[in-house]
């Protein structure tokens, strides 16, 4: 039985002797050329040196280690792991299937165009769907999406980082209106235009105002005010 065992290579010749065949009669377009190889490829690969037969990802379980990555930001050993444990495979299927061909890249990255993450992913400019849709392996394609779903994560953190900053200034601004109306209400109730400097910087101190903004309203310099605080 093992003799009549067709070696890959053996097959490989079989596939393209037929191809060219039919390329002479005109029977294929480019299209029909493109599948052929494809499927030419598959079969060389379909199995193993000693004749077992050899894993593939196939569409279902690439589309689930796609979708962990995107839903949860996992490594592509991560999702392969997740998606053996859901279909009873254990780590040795893992690492077969995770480098061998894999004929269902496009197809995955299309079946997530409404996925939010991608949507969002596709808004901020850190999707390149290129990458993924060529990816020969499903190792590649998992690797590439989680670096790109790093980098989201990272920009989203950032601006996250920049909106906190944009509050505490915006905060800060309104404090000093606040503080500026509160001096200005303070002069105008306690009537102390005809009072020296020095006594108006008295009336404020009592009021809580700082010693820089009682120098900037009064227009005497801080460190007049500082020599003058302890006896206010």
């Amino acid at each position: 039985m093992l003799d009549d065992y067709e070696s890959p290579e053996e097959i490989l010749s079989q596939h393209l002797d037929g191809i060219i065949y039919h390329i002479e009669q005109g029977m294929f377009s480019r299209r029909d050329l493109e599948y052929l190889h494809k499927k030419t490829i598959t079969k060389l690969n379909e199995t193993l040196d000693d004749g077992t037969p050899k894993n593939y990802l196939n569409l279902d379980q690439g589309k689930t280690a796609y979708s962990k990555i995107l839903d949860t930001g996992i490594t592509a050993q991560e999702a392969l792991e997740y998606v053996a444990s859901c279909y009873g495979k254990d780590k040795d299927w893992v690492e077969e299937v995770k480098n061998n061909n894999y004929l269902h890249a496009k197809e995955v990255v299309k079946s997530h165009t409404n996925h939010p993450v991608q949507k969002a992913m596709v808004k901020d400019g850190t999707f390149r769907p290129k990458a993924l849709s060529y990816s020969k392996t499903p190792n590649h394609q998992l690797r590439e999406l989680h670096s790109q779903r790093k980098l989201h994560s990272t920009l989203n953190e950032l601006k996250g980082t920049t909106n906190l900053l944009s509050d505490k200034v915006g905060d800060l601004e309104v404090q000093t209106v606040i503080a500026d109306v509160n001096i200005n209400t303070v002069l105008d109730l306690l009537g102390i235009d005809h009072l020296t400097s020095k006594e108006k910087a008295s009336k404020l101190k009592a009021k809580g105002i700082t010693q820089k903004k009682i120098s900037e309203y009064l227009g005497v310099s801080l460190k007049t005010i500082k020599r003058w605080w302890g006896s206010l």
